[in-house]
């Protein structure tokens, strides 16, 4: 997925990913073209009791991972073939496969791109998607481990 500028103004999706089997380092098919993709952390405020510190509220943030969600213009079944033999996988022998995205996240400035990776990823809540116009969007939800900054 490339970008394109047309008199200044982005066209088209800025951001792509690459998603990989962390068991068998095969690249994962999406759906069709990616609309959305939205990565927020997970994190818990610990606030300690006013009993220490001479009487002092003192907060503390607790790293917990982050989640997301992917949403693709839906073309195929590809993703959803995967979501279902996870299932059969975890049925028939109790195994969940984790995933990495790496995510490439082109900079204001255009010249720069930010690299992120997504570690030890967990689909869940997949929505293969809503027959109810002609354009139709699948949807999954993930968490993760980490997300690192590679570049």
């Amino acid at each position: 997925m490339s970008t394109q500028y047309i008199d200044g103004f982005s066209f088209g999706t800025d951001l792509s990913i690459v998603v990989t089997n962390n068991a068998t380092g095969a690249a994962v098919t999406f759906d069709g073209r990616m609309t959305d993709f939205e990565v927020t952390p997970r994190e818990k405020l610990e606030t300690s009791e006013p009993i220490d510190e001479g009487g002092l509220v003192e907060d503390r943030l607790l790293p917990g991972g982050y989640q997301g969600t992917i949403t693709v213009d839906r073309k195929s079944d590809a993703f959803g073939a995967l979501y279902a033999y996870l299932d059969a996988q975890f049925y028939a022998n109790g195994l969940r496969q984790t995933f990495t995205i790496e995510s490439f996240e082109p900079q204001a400035d255009r010249l720069s791109v930010a690299i992120y990776n997504h570690t030890k990823v967990v689909f869940h809540g997949y929505k293969p998607g809503k027959w109810a116009r002609a354009r139709v969007s699948a949807n999954v939800s993930f968490v993760c481990q980490q997300r690192l900054k590679m570049q």
